[in-house]
């Protein structure tokens, strides 16, 4: 409870402008625990949609199907 009171304390003091960029810092390192401990499981369904549509956009359908994907026929020796 005593880091948690320093917090406030140090909180409090700083301007208004500032206390939103503690805020957005705090957003980031949730956020990035979060998907660092488990992946998408803690995602919200508005984050999976979004990261489902980043993935789509980021294929072209206009991109070449290689049919035949044997060795010989990629890579010329």
């Amino acid at each position: 409870m005593i880091a948690e009171e320093k917090l406030i304390a140090k909180i409090n003091n700083l301007p208004p402008s500032e206390i939103d960029e503690v805020i957005d810092f705090v957003d980031f390192l949730l956020q990035k625990n979060r998907i660092r401990d488990n992946g998408s499981k803690h995602r919200t369904l508005q984050e999976r949609a979004d990261a489902i549509d980043r993935w789509a956009t980021s294929h072209s359908i206009e991109t070449p199907v290689v049919f035949d994907d044997r060795r010989e026929t990629i890579y010329e020796d």
